[in-house]
C-alpha cells in the first residue's frame, strides 16, 4: 500500500470507519481493507516498495526474447517460444507467453502460402498489359464475372460442411446484372447457359465479360459458344484475383447472408435469403469496388 492510502487509511481507522466503507473508498475489497486493518493494529509497516530496476530489468530483457522470437519466425507456436526460452535457462508458461505477446500487442494470424509465380516478372508484365486494356475500354462495358460457395455454416474456421449452395453473379459499376444459384458446384455447361442469358441483357452496348482462369470458364463448350457468339472474354492475369472487383461484392454478399440466417436457417431458406440480397443489388452502386 502506497503512503497516501496508509494515512487515508488510518485517519478512518480513528474515525471509526467500518471495513465496508475503508474497501469502498480506497476501492480494495472488503479482505484486504480487514487485513490491512489487522496488520495497521498491530503496528507492521505496510508501505510497499515500488519494484526495483532488476525486476524491471528483467521483465523487459524477457518481453525482448520473446517477441524477438516471433519476429524471427512469425509461424513459431507459444511451445516453440517456449523451447526458445528454455534454450537460454528461462523457463516460463505458455500462459506467461501469451501475456506478454497480448502486452506487446501481437495477435496470432491465419497464415497463408503464396506462391512463387504470383509475383515473377512474367506475371507483373502480364498485369501490367491487363490494365492498359482495360483503361482503353469504358467503365460501363465491363461486366465482372465469378462464382462463390454459400453454406449452412459460413465460419472463420476450417473445418467439414454439407455441401452448399453456389452462386453464380455478373456485376457491373451500376449493381448487380444477372445471378444464378444452384446446389452443389457448378459446370461448364451451366456457365456457358449464363453467358448465353449475359449477352441477351443490354444487347445495345457491346460488354466484354472479365473472369478468371477457372477450369470451367476455359471448358471446350465455354469456348465453343464464344468462337460462335459475338462476345468478349478477357481473362484475369495469372493469380491476380485482387483485380476483379467482384471478389470485394462477394465478402458484403456473405456477410449479409451471415447477418440475416439464424441457426435454424434451412438450406431453401438460405437459398431465399441469397436471391433477396441479391436482388436488392441490382441498384447497389459498386463503383467503391471498382
Amino acid at each position: 500500500m502506497n503512503p497516501e492510502k496508509l494515512e487515508i487509511m488510518k485517519s478512518m481507522i480513528q474515525r471509526g470507519a467500518n471495513i465496508r466503507e475503508i474497501a469502498l473508498d480506497l476501492h480494495i475489497s472488503q479482505a484486504s481493507a480487514r487485513r490491512y486493518k489487522r496488520k495497521i493494529e498491530e503496528g507492521q509497516n505496510l508501505i510497499i516498495l515500488p519494484k526495483s530496476k532488476t525486476i524491471n530489468r528483467q521483465k523487459e530483457e524477457l518481453s525482448t526474447i520473446v517477441t524477438q522470437a516471433v519476429v524471427n519466425d512469425n509461424s513459431i507456436t507459444l511451445g516453440g517460444v517456449q523451447t526458445r526460452l528454455a534454450e537460454q535457462g528461462i523457463s516460463r508458461s505458455v500462459s506467461t507467453i501469451c501475456r506478454i505477446l497480448k502486452e506487446e500487442s501481437f495477435s496470432r494470424k491465419r497464415l497463408q502460402k503464396i506462391p512463387v509465380e504470383r509475383n515473377s516478372i512474367s506475371n507483373m508484365d502480364l498485369r501490367q498489359n491487363y490494365c492498359r486494356m482495360l483503361s482503353n475500354l469504358s467503365d460501363d462495358r465491363l461486366i465482372y464475372i465469378d462464382e462463390t460457395g454459400i453454406n449452412l455454416h459460413t465460419s472463420p474456421n476450417f473445418g467439414y460442411a454439407p455441401i452448399g449452395l453456389t452462386t453464380q453473379v455478373a456485376i457491373s459499376l451500376s449493381g448487380v446484372v444477372h445471378f444464378k444459384i444452384f446446389d452443389g458446384s457448378v459446370n461448364g455447361e451451366q456457365f456457358k447457359e449464363l453467358l448465353m442469358e449475359l449477352s441477351h441483357i443490354n444487347v445495345n452496348l457491346s460488354k466484354v465479360y472479365i473472369m478468371d482462369n477457372a477450369r470451367i470458364h476455359r471448358s471446350s463448350v465455354v469456348s465453343a459458344f464464344v468462337q460462335n457468339s459475338n462476345i468478349r472474354i478477357e481473362f484475369l492475369p495469372p493469380y491476380s484475383p485482387q483485380l476483379n472487383p467482384i471478389v470485394e461484392y462477394f465478402s458484403r454478399l456473405k456477410s449479409k447472408v451471415r447477418q440475416r440466417k439464424t441457426q435454424n436457417t434451412t438450406r431453401v431458406e438460405l437459398k431465399q435469403i441469397s436471391e433477396d440480397i441479391l436482388r436488392e443489388d441490382f441498384s447497389f452502386n459498386i463503383a467503391v469496388y471498382f
